[in-house]
Formats: C-alpha cells, sequence, structure tokens
C-alpha cells in the first residue's frame, strides 16, 4: 500500500510537471509566432508567384496543415507605379493567388484572413527600383488560435 500510495503521489507529481512543460511550450510558441513574418515577393505586374515562391508556400502550408492551431493572416501590397485602382487590384490578385494556393494544399479557408493594401503603405522613393522590389509582397503572419489545437484541449 506504500508502494501503491508512493506511485500515485509521483504520478500527480509528473502530471503538474507535464501540465507546466506544455504551458511553457505554448508559450514559446506564440512568443516565435508573434515575432514571425514571412514574405512572398512578385515580379513587376504579376500576382503569381515563381518556382522558389511556391516552394516556400508549398513548406509553409504543410506546416499549417500539421499545426491546426495557427492562423494566417495576409497583407497584400504593390509598388506605387500605377493608379491606386490599378495597385489595390494588383495586390488583392497577389494575396487571393497565395490564400487559393493555401487552400489547395490542405489549408482551411476559415484559418486565413486576406487583407489588401495596394500601394497604400509604400515607403519607396520614386525610381527606387530596388524598394519598388520589397513593396511587391504578400505579408504573412502567423498567429496562435487559442479556441483550436493542444491549447483549446
Amino acid at each position: 500500500r506504500a508502494e501503491l500510495a508512493d506511485s500515485k503521489s509521483q504520478q500527480v507529481v509528473l502530471r503538474d510537471q507535464l501540465q507546466i512543460a506544455q504551458d511553457e511550450s505554448l508559450q514559446y510558441a506564440q512568443l516565435v509566432l508573434d515575432q514571425l513574418e514571412l514574405e512572398m515577393m512578385f515580379r513587376t505586374e504579376a500576382s503569381e508567384l515563381t518556382g522558389a515562391g511556391q516552394k516556400r508556400l508549398a513548406g509553409l502550408a504543410a506546416f499549417l496543415v500539421n499545426n491546426p492551431q495557427i492562423s494566417i493572416r495576409l497583407d497584400g501590397y504593390a509598388d506605387p507605379r500605377g493608379d491606386a485602382g490599378y495597385n489595390r487590384d494588383l495586390s488583392l490578385a497577389r494575396v487571393s493567388h497565395v490564400a487559393r494556393v493555401l487552400q489547395e494544399q490542405g489549408v482551411e479557408l476559415s484559418r486565413i484572413a486576406t487583407y489588401s493594401h495596394g500601394s497604400s503603405n509604400s515607403t519607396a522613393n520614386q525610381g527606387d527600383y530596388d524598394a519598388y522590389a520589397l513593396e511587391r509582397v504578400v505579408k504573412i503572419n502567423l498567429q496562435q488560435d487559442p479556441n483550436r489545437g493542444l491549447a483549446a484541449r
């Protein structure tokens, strides 16, 4: 009986330690997700990803499929060349393309939020083609969803 009582006591201690470790792991994962930002770059006037971009996005999709507690926010941008309406449409096409590829690779649409900004946030100086290249982008932010996955259990 003493051994049984001792085993039960050890079991409680181990269960508490496991819960603490899981809580710390979730906190660390949230910290990493809060700091993580990915970007998918696009060619001038293009809304399709390059081959390298498609590979990166496939890797992200596989990660998201295996981590259902993570949701994703996509923000599409365009460089300042062209009129505002064209740039809005182009950034919408870019963000829609990324969302569609993620969905085709198994990420639930309900986990994807999309926003299109056109060139409204551009900081590039006129004629700075290197800066323009950095603004033809879909920014990807990952967020831990407390109502899904391990955290919900």
